[in-house]
């Protein structure tokens, strides 16, 4: 029997290489890195930033993202080191104000302090030697926020859906920020399923355009000053929508109306001003 080639039994191609040694990988990654006392254990101390993932040795302050009117959050990063967080506006609070790295801290409103839809605000966050301070403006209208429990399916019976929303309300909430994510019940007195939500909000804008980002699972339906501006009245997974609204300088009126059918429900809305808005 004659003898064959490596070449000749893979056709003429290179040969595959072999498999790589097998290489246990640790449960938890950075344990060694950092020569602390503070041991790394879990996922949540990988950070990405636009450079790539960052070295969880090193102590980093990451601010919000140029421009955003969200709820504003501050990443300290770094191994076992204690920062201090502090708004130098009497307005906004932020959480936690003190503690060790890793960290998130929150910026929040201390209160309604005026009809203005958006309001600046200033955190000086300070970790170790490095200090950072972040201005910006974040949404500063609170959300009125209503729940129903209905029994007709309100994509068939519209004008029962307008009835139900009113009349008596099932359990009713304020939220300093409309970021609903319900995997069971949105409150204790709501049941998880078919359960309706209307949101209101208003305030003082500025002349400009304002774009309306919004998430949601089921139904949705968004109303600026009494007209509606965008709806997807269907049953549908947490899906996103934006829409734009130029708006003259003066107080306005949001409304969102949403409707869960089953499984998981979601609503959440984001109001920017577009970069030509004053």
């Amino acid at each position: 029997v004659g003898s064959v080639t490596l070449e000749e039994r893979n056709d003429g191609g290179i040969a595959e290489p072999a498999m790589p040694t097998h290489v246990e990988v640790p449960i938890a990654p950075f344990k060694t890195v950092v020569p602390s006392r503070f041991t790394y254990s879990d996922r949540a101390v990988i950070f990405v930033d636009e450079w790539g993932p960052l070295d969880p040795s090193e102590v980093r302050i990451i601010g919000p993202r140029p421009g955003s009117t969200g709820s504003p959050k501050i990443y300290v990063r770094g191994p076992l080191v204690l920062f201090i967080a502090e708004s130098l506006d009497p307005a906004f609070a932020v959480e936690p104000a003190t503690g060790p790295t890793p960290a998130t801290i929150r910026v929040r409103p201390t209160g309604p302090t005026s009809s203005s839809a958006f309001a600046p605000y200033a955190v000086r966050v300070k970790v170790g030697d490095k200090e950072e301070t972040f201005r910006g403006s974040m949404w500063a209208l609170p959300w009125r926020v209503r729940f129903f429990e209905w029994t007709k399916d309100p994509r068939v019976d519209k004008d029962g859906f307008a009835t139900l929303i009113a009349g008596a309300v099932t359990d009713e909430l304020t939220m300093p920020v409309l970021d609903g994510a319900w995997p069971s019940k949105p409150t204790a007195k709501v049941r998880g399923d078919q359960f309706a939500t209307v949101a209101e909000s208003k305030g003082v804008f500025a002349a400009g355009t304002y774009r309306v980002h919004v998430t949601s699972d089921d139904g949705v339906r968004v109303l600026v000053d009494g007209k509606v501006v965008l709806e997807d009245w269907t049953w549908h997974g947490p899906k996103d929508a934006d829409v734009d609204v130029e708006l003259t300088a003066g107080e306005h009126a949001l409304r969102i109306e949403h409707f869960e059918l089953d499984g998981y429900a979601t609503l959440r809305v984001r109001v920017e001003p577009l970069p030509e808005s004053k």
